[in-house]
């Protein structure tokens, strides 16, 4: 597996939206739009899990701009915390 982080992520955007953007590099186990616990709002980025290293690698190498309802999507390699977290 391999995680990516998404920055400029529409607020309206959903979780399937997301998904669909990235399963053109291959199969995606997991694409979750991150929200406030308090006010249940997106708070704008995300993170997507490939099944494969190699998809997530196609992704973010791709110099094609990704776009979800009109934003350009920033594309970062996510990284574990000590905690076991992913991070950008």
């Amino acid at each position: 597996m391999s995680d990516l982080f998404v920055g400029n992520v529409p607020f309206k955007a959903e979780d399937a939206d997301l998904r669909a953007v990235f399963e053109k590099y291959g199969a995606v186990r997991e694409a979750r739009i991150i929200f406030d616990r308090e006010s249940a709002t997106s708070r704008g980025f995300a993170f997507v899990t490939f099944e494969r290293a190699e998809d997530a690698d196609a992704a973010f190498n791709d110099t094609q701009e990704l776009v979800l309802f009109g934003r350009v999507l920033r594309i970062q390699r996510a990284r574990e915390k000590d905690n076991g977290r992913v991070n950008p």
